[in-house]
């Protein structure tokens, strides 16, 4: 004989397939599974599997709700079983079928259809899509839109599907926002002889942290393999090393060039770079790394500024002719006045004026600030160097009757970025090259 075991009841939802593997035990000849059907239950139906289980499945119309009660029994062979009922309790009640997670990528046009078996789904006002996406909610609930580079990331949204009186709903969505790597750090970094330094290489694009150490990632070749943003770099200075490992040893989408310099590592170097993190092209970048030997931590004078230097010097700085001063860090607390000499500022900040005329060669560079007002008058010709690029001016600047070229950024010149204004600018009867 053949005995029906646990479960002997069944729970369907409306709207959906439902399942459910019934099993035997007892018998000592083969089984075989008896099903009368409900009448008023023709979507279920039982298949035998042949082993001595079977499966119950069905899907109750939208709508249907109560308790059914088809007959089911394993028989064995040679035997005689009473069928029983087998209660089928059906809910009417909002499920949600569609899969938990959607992806898109930045800058292609995408959708995601949200399966309900029935109601009207809305966003959880707490969390909101990222720029570019939005939610339909009428008859084909879906997420659709082309997200705006930027939004790359992972979001943690809440679906709300009100089925007014079947109840309600929600869903935990998963959304991934794919984005190409692009390298956000400037393509400029100083370095000095016999001093620790560090420069950060940043980046946008999304997926940028690894899911697993570094040692089992190979190139990332799609978004979905754990493998977060990968860096290739061609040789840097002997003294210095580069990673974006984490301590916990996971890929990040920051590298770290770090080290101290010897004499040996002095001068220019163009390092290239490449982050990629398998969402389209890789990003690449030529790092013009600068490795000098400073005199000092700021000049003695004010009035002698004939160095290269990385301090905060508190006095006015005079550059005369014959004297090359150079600020490669740190700042100078109050004016400048360059005449006849060569000055060359980089990711230093001025607090008050610059004066720049004669025969004066002059570069205010990336991540300098001039906070006073910048005068560029009577600078003659023959003068060789002088540009401003990637510096923020924040009074006003004037560029009046100069006899040579003065660059201020360029549209094509990735070398000389273009600048940041907060007050009047002004070129009067100047020969100029200029680019804002």
């Amino acid at each position: 004989m053949a005995n029906l075991l646990p479960p002997t009841s069944a729970n369907f939802i409306a709207g959906i397939p439902n399942q459910l593997l019934l099993d035997s035990n007892g018998a000592i000849t083969p089984v075989s599974w008896t099903f009368i059907a409900d009448p008023s239950a023709p979507w279920l139906n039982l298949k035998d599997n042949g082993d001595g289980t079977a499966l119950l499945t069905g899907t109750p119309p939208v709508g249907t709700s109560g308790s059914f009660s088809p007959k089911i029994d394993p028989v064995a062979a040679a035997t005689f079983t009473l069928i029983n009922p087998f209660p089928v309790n059906v809910d009417n009640i909002p499920v949600f079928s569609s899969s938990t997670s959607a992806a898109f990528t930045v800058g292609t046009e995408g959708s995601f259809s949200i399966d309900t078996t029935q109601g009207s789904v809305s966003l959880d006002a707490v969390r909101s899509l990222p720029s570019g996406l939005s939610l339909s909610s009428g008859s084909t609930p879906s997420i659709s839109g082309t997200a705006v580079p930027g939004t790359g990331g992972q979001y943690e949204i809440t679906l709300d599907d009100n089925a007014g009186a079947a109840g309600s709903t929600s869903q935990s969505l998963t959304l991934n926002v794919w984005e190409t790597p692009q390298i956000t750090s400037a393509n400029t970094a100083t370095f000095f002889v016999g001093m620790p330094g560090s420069f950060a290489v940043t980046t946008i694009g999304f997926p940028n942290l690894s899911a697993h150490p570094a040692p089992l990632i190979e190139l990332p070749t799609s978004p979905t393999e754990g493998d977060g943003m990968s860096f290739g770099v061609s040789v840097v200075p002997a003294d210095l090393q580069f990673s974006n490992l984490n301590p916990q040893g996971l890929l990040t989408g920051t590298l770290t060039i770090q080290g101290t310099p010897s004499a040996a590592d002095m001068g220019l170097h163009q390092v290239s770079i490449t982050a990629q993190n398998g969402v389209g092209a890789a990003a690449q970048q030529t790092l013009m790394l600068n490795i000098v030997k400073v005199t000092g931590p700021a000049p003695a004078s004010g009035r002698k500024c004939n160095g290269t230097y990385n301090g905060t010097f508190n006095g006015d700085v005079t550059v005369s002719a014959g004297q090359n001063c150079i600020f490669l860090a740190g700042g100078i607390n109050g004016n400048v006045r360059v005449h006849g000499g060569g000055l060359a500022l980089a990711n230093v900040k001025v607090s008050g004026d610059v004066l720049v005329h004669g025969a004066s060669a002059f570069s205010i560079g990336d991540g300098s600030e001039v906070t006073g007002h910048l005068h560029i008058e009577n600078v003659a010709s023959g003068s060789t160097t002088n540009q401003i690029c990637g510096a923020k001016l924040d009074g006003n600047v004037l560029v009046l009757r100069n006899a040579t070229p003065i660059q201020m950024g360029s549209l094509s010149d990735s070398s000389c970025l273009g600048n940041s204004f907060g007050g009047d600018a002004a070129l009067k009867k100047s020969h100029q090259c200029s680019a804002f």
